[in-house]
């Protein structure tokens, strides 16, 4: 193998490398909100809101308070909103289950209404 040759070989395992970085660096930054919709969710209907806190019914008639605070995003669709009406309504939740055996609500995402 000549000079010439062997520099471009190494030219295409270098661009083959900074390639497979990029696309390794695109992965994990697009894994985000992936990740944030694979955490522990519940999914349920909103029986009382009680200042920062509700009750979520889930469908096996299970109880849950959920703690809501600052850093609570609400969504319905693909908006942002505040100030909702949630009772009554069908939401899914995403936060963990705290040592009280409460939920510390990350995103609560509103169900459109079943007919």
């Amino acid at each position: 193998m000549n000079r010439q040759s062997h520099r471009r070989a190494v030219r295409k395992i270098i661009i083959a490398l900074i390639a497979l970085v990029a696309v390794g660096l695109i992965a994990f930054v697009s894994a985000g909100p992936y990740m944030r919709w694979t955490g522990q969710y519940h999914f349920g209907r909103v029986v009382q809101i009680d200042g920062n806190r509700l009750t979520l019914e889930t469908n096996e008639n299970a109880l849950f308070q959920v703690n809501i605070n600052e850093g609570t995003v609400v969504k319905q669709g693909w908006d942002t909103i505040s100030g909702a009406t949630l009772t009554n309504r069908s939401i899914i939740i995403i936060g963990p289950i705290n040592s009280s055996g409460e939920i510390d609500a990350k995103i609560i995402r509103i169900l459109k209404p079943t007919p």
